[in-house]
């Protein structure tokens, strides 16, 4: 998520102090549901629940939670530029971006009075960083916290201007493998590059891929409607212009003339063909406002679908299967 992108384009400022409670929860609810302003001068821009869904939702936390972090970790989500999270529980990786300051991260989680005495100080491909207790990744439920929520220890690594979070040690040492440029990463993935490439291009400021195709597939015979081809990525996320919000998908194929005919049959089903799952046998074209444009792009196809209601469902039609991203025969 890009964090930055979203506060300057709604001019949205940091807290004068980040560790200040009061601050930072006024702070994380502009940012997370969009600013208040008097209903005359409100554009289509600044619609609440667009912002930053898939940060909150991965961390689980609330922005009353993530006041708690500055103390916790020594890290504050108004300090935050951008974020990233890779992989699925336990082995998920979180990379926050901005104004990380290793120092007070360590000074934070040495004084920390619930999970200090499982602070173990560790070095991986050459980089220090910390987990706590022999399993970082088991459960104590006595000790949850507002960055530990089901009571996990977990792992951090704190660089001037960026931290790593794990839940397990393994997952730990292969962010820090990588960063050493001795592993591989998911921006080494030419379909997820691609569909990266083509959300950026499209002003997306939040996002999530996938490329387990197999979720998706459907039998075009029960769905009694047009289906995509087997797509190789998929990605969505949501952004804001002049127009409004909108939700902006992009499907990596294996070759151009694919993503062409896919493109084709992607405006087909968007103005004619129903939702699946988002909202069960509505259509579309009463979901979204306007339809912008679907086209390709050498082997993507990119849609944009404008609307507020729409737009706060990016995160679903990312993860789940509807009729604008399955595919069968």
């Amino acid at each position: 998520e890009d964090i930055a992108t979203v506060r300057e384009a709604l001019a949205i400022p940091l807290p004068a102090d980040p560790s200040d409670s009061d601050q930072l929860l006024d702070y994380l609810m502009t940012i997370t549901q969009g600013p208040v302003v008097d209903d005359s001068t409100v554009p289509a821009t600044r619609s609440p629940g667009v912002f930053l869904g898939v940060f909150l939702g991965a961390s689980h936390s609330s922005p009353l939670m993530m006041t708690e972090w500055p103390a916790e970790m020594g890290v504050s989500i108004a300090e935050f530029d951008a974020d990233l999270i890779a992989g699925l529980p336990p082995e998920t990786l979180t990379i926050w971006i901005g104004s990380i300051d290793p120092a007070r991260v360590a000074a934070a989680v040495i004084a920390d009075p619930m999970w200090s005495d499982d602070l173990r100080p560790l070095s991986h491909a050459g980089y220090d960083h910390w987990c706590w207790g022999d399993d970082p990744s088991a459960i104590d439920v006595e000790r949850r916290t507002a960055m530990r929520p089901l009571g996990r220890g977990g792992c951090l690594a704190a660089f001037e201007g960026t931290a790593y979070r794990t839940v397990t040690a393994e997952a730990m040492d292969a962010a820090l493998e990588v960063r050493a440029g001795d592993g591989t990463s998911l921006a080494d993935v030419e379909a997820l590059r691609l569909a990266a490439a083509a959300l950026d291009d499209a002003g997306a400021h939040t996002a999530a891929f996938t490329m387990a195709a197999e979720r998706f597939e459907f039998d075009a015979v029960q769905l009694d409607q047009p289906l995509l081809d087997r797509w190789t990525a998929l990605g969505a996320g949501a952004g804001f212009d002049q127009t409004g919000d909108y939700l902006v998908i992009a499907l990596v194929y294996d070759d151009d003339a694919t993503a062409s005919a896919n493109a084709a049959t992607l405006a087909t089903i968007a103005s004619s063909g129903r939702s699946v799952s988002v909202e069960p046998g509505r259509p579309w074209s009463d979901i979204y406002q306007s339809l912008g444009p679907v086209t390709s792009d050498g082997p993507v196809v990119i849609a944009r679908f404008y609307g507020s209601a729409i737009t706060r469902r990016w995160p679903i039609v990312a993860g789940l299967p509807d009729a604008l991203t399955m595919w069968g025969a």
